[in-house]
């Protein structure tokens, strides 16, 4: 039988192998596939490990990577590179940024990082380019957002908490799915235009939820006890099989043109569901939210439900239509 390095060599991080200079502890200039040796910590030095060269894996073995307070990045790049991947260990108390595949790598293709757990640190914990792929990682307690992607990036089933930025940063299409976001300072997730997300939650967080641009996509996601809007969506999006409970305002809010089905919000602070014109309902339920259930400045509503609100169970602008929906014990059914 062939050994795990006859079938695929791996190099040690070291001296010898990956020297590094005043400013990086190892600097990989050749593709291959790396491995950490042992924890490093209170590294006060710009960079832990830089990548020059396409075509690299780095494991760090279920070790720390850990920086100074003098610090800059954990893992980082300075040009474009093709095919990268980080993964199994710990990235933390780095000064400017735990992970950053992305700002000197914008046009790079093939990044892969799982199974990471970014911790306390500057900046973004986990910053990946154009098509990032990051996965099954934790980002914690870092003073920008828990993760950021660019265009056609993917997040999914990451837990990101306690970072004082936004949680999840998608910051072009792509799709996020199966994450957990709470106790932001910002939003739980931030979704730029045509993005995708599935079955997440957002609980607790400073501000929104869920704050998304234009034309995004959400399917059966949960947003609780959020410091505004459970759902913020913009202009075109659709949003299906989701709920929104007990956020400081309403449940969800949206800009024209947003399509809504199998939604529920209650308990919620101010209106269940506000929306601006062009949006359509079917299949919602409003319930004990402060004060309307449904406030709609032109819409289609179909098989909805409002019950014990503060206010108005219906409120719809002129031009409106509600078809076979049922308003009880509201304070003021209209």
């Amino acid at each position: 039988f062939k050994t795990l390095d006859q079938v695929q060599p791996r190099v040690p991080l070291s001296d010898a192998t990956t020297p590094g200079d005043a400013d990086a502890r190892f600097i990989i200039t050749q593709p291959g596939s790396y491995y950490l040796t042992g924890d490093l910590r209170d590294l006060n030095m710009d960079t832990g490990i830089l990548i020059t060269a396409s075509d690299v894996t780095i494991d760090l073995m279920g070790f720390t990577l850990g920086g100074g307070p003098d610090s800059g990045y954990g893992v980082r790049v300075n040009t474009s590179c093709d095919n990268l991947t980080v993964r199994n260990g710990v990235v933390s108390d780095w000064g400017t940024g735990g992970l950053d595949l992305a700002v000197y790598n914008t046009n790079g293709v093939g990044t892969v990082v799982e199974n990471i757990r970014a911790a306390r640190n500057g900046g973004v914990g986990i910053y990946g380019g154009t098509g990032a792929i990051v996965r099954g990682c934790t980002s914690l307690d870092n003073t920008g957002s828990g993760i950021a992607v660019f265009d056609r990036g993917v997040i999914e089933g990451c837990i990101v908490r306690l970072n004082q930025g936004n949680g999840v940063v998608l910051r072009g299409a792509g799709t996020v799915r199966e994450c957990t976001s709470d106790q932001n300072t910002f939003a739980g997730y931030h979704l730029n235009d045509d993005a995708t997300i599935e079955s997440c939650t957002a609980n607790d967080n400073g501000t929104q939820g869920f704050l998304t641009i234009a034309d995004v996509a959400v399917t059966g996601c949960a947003a609780n006890r959020n410091g505004a809007n459970g759902f913020s969506l913009g202009a075109g999006s659709t949003i299906a099989s989701s709920t929104a409970r007990d956020n400081a305002e309403h449940g969800f809010s949206a800009a024209n043109g947003v399509s809504f089905s199998g939604c529920a919000a209650r308990d919620n602070t101010q209106r269940g569901f506000s929306a601006a014109v062009g949006s359509s309902f079917s299949d919602c339920t409003a319930s004990a939210n402060g004060t309307r259930g449904f406030y709609i400045g032109t819409g289609i509503l179909e098989n909805c439900t409002a019950r014990s609100n503060g206010d108005d169970g219906f409120f719809v602008g002129i031009g409106g239509t509600i078809t076979r929906c049922n308003a009880a014990d509201n304070a003021a059914d209209t």
